[in-house]
């Protein structure tokens, strides 16, 4: 699955570089003009590699500065968030049980446009066993996972299945996870398309009330909350590349996929557990690095506490 999906990528990178005006030969010679600025960069993972880069400056819409700023933020932001980036390691109790209690997953095909679309819906309604930030933390190592693979489309639509859902499931989804969840998504070179939330109960729109209190007013525009289940997605998203029990026609089901992807995580746990291709080391920071995290994260420049979106 992670092969097609980083086939479905590669398929769909022409038309994204066309729509952002540049082309694979310029996009090359963005990535090293790029790589030459990061390597004075002596506190961000040296062994980043290109595809890398290039995400960014797709997500980025070719802008180099704002990629530059982006990849620091990128690597340096996550120490201020333990709980989705500390202790990355796939095969860990919490996100073990977070596996077969939340299912947590991304579409191996890309919409025609060239989105990616990732699903979260609870697999075991116990409210006992629901901790919201741990299917949080796999959706960050997934996208980290498919960054280290391919240059990725830089659209991105998030669905959010409620059903079964119990006011004791949302009573755990406090504002300031709400935060973190958008704040993590912020740090990646992705531009939502859209928040998308199906069979969601009356006593659950308090929730995203909340979160829209998080958003711009252009991203507030791209939350769609419904009543209605899995029919209503075709509103958004071709339903052919949806998961069989979403009305797909493709060979997969969200079991199926929330199984691939958690033993694709699991495959590459000594990756997720050198966390020096993952962080910053502040020590070795450049005196003159133009990017001071600590201003940048209280908003003072405010760039990019809010979500990318077109």
């Amino acid at each position: 699955m992670l092969s097609r999906l980083v086939k479905s990528h590669e398929e769909h990178l022409p038309a994204v570089l066309e729509e952002i005006g540049t082309n694979p030969e310029q996009l090359k010679k963005d990535v090293a003009s790029l790589r030459e600025w990061y390597s004075y960069q002596t506190h961000l993972p040296q062994d980043t590699k290109d595809c890398v880069l290039a995400s960014f400056l797709v997500g980025c819409k070719n802008s180099m500065e704002i990629a530059k700023r982006k990849l620091d933020m990128f690597y340096s932001e996550r120490r201020h968030y333990p709980d989705i980036y500390g202790s990355c390691d796939p095969a860990s109790h919490e996100l073990t049980k977070s596996y077969k209690t939340i299912y947590t997953i991304t579409i191996p095909t890309l919409t025609p446009d060239g989105s990616t679309v990732s699903m979260l819906k609870l697999k075991n309604p116990d409210p006992d066993q629901y901790a919201p930030l741990d299917p949080i933390k796999r959706l960050n190592m997934m996208y980290d996972l498919m960054l280290d693979q391919t240059i990725i489309s830089s659209k991105n639509y998030l669905i959010y299945d409620y059903i079964d859902s119990t006011p004791a499931h949302v009573a755990k989804v406090n504002p300031l996870i709400v935060k973190t969840h958008l704040d993590t998504l912020s740090f990646l070179p992705v531009r939502v398309k859209g928040l998308i939330i199906i069979n969601c109960p009356k006593f659950a729109v308090t929730t995203y009330n909340i979160m829209r209190n998080f958003m711009s007013e252009k991203l507030s525009s791209r939350v769609h909350v419904y009543a209605e289940g899995a029919s209503v997605l075709s509103k958004h998203i071709p339903q052919e590349i949806l998961p069989k029990d979403y009305g797909g026609t493709g060979d997969y089901t969200l079991e199926s996929l929330n199984d691939y992807w958690h033993d694709t995580l699991i495959e590459h746990r000594d990756w997720f557990l050198n966390e020096s291709l993952h962080n910053s080391d502040e020590s070795k920071r450049p005196a003159d690095s133009k990017y001071k995290v600590e201003d940048d994260r209280f908003g003072v420049d405010g760039s990019f506490k809010k979500l990318a979106i077109d």
